[in-house]
């Protein structure tokens, strides 16, 4: 994330960005079920550094004034229409690219939109 964010950063100066991180359900999960063993007290442990982990990235994009949604897959289509409306009632959706991170640390894909 360190190595990408100035680039976002510079986006930010034409473009109003919008990254949406997406939970891993089953990782969430693993967290909230109780340990039976020492591997699945290692397991959780992983697990909830993935989260916390993605919890930060999300953070300190927010704290670069990046929009940021983090969100489960199921409910990604209702967060961003709720975030895209927040935005519009802003009346800051001029120029809108729209990021989407699949994977713990890394932006997988960038769509622009014109709006």
């Amino acid at each position: 994330m360190k190595r990408r964010l100035p680039a976002l950063k510079r986006l930010t100066d034409n473009h109003l960005l919008l990254i949406v991180l997406f939970e891993n359900t089953e990782i969430n999960r693993v967290v909230t079920e109780p340990a039976l063993s020492i591997r699945d007290i290692y397991f959780k442990a992983l697990a909830g550094s993935f989260i916390t982990e993605k919890r930060r990235i999300a953070h300190e994009l927010r704290n670069a004034g990046i929009y940021t949604i983090l969100t489960e897959p199921e409910k990604l289509t209702a967060t961003v229409i709720d975030g895209y409306l927040e935005m519009k009632e802003r009346g800051t959706c001029l120029n809108l690219l729209f990021c989407c991170v699949s994977i713990p640390v890394a932006i997988s894909w960038i769509i622009p939109f014109r709006i």
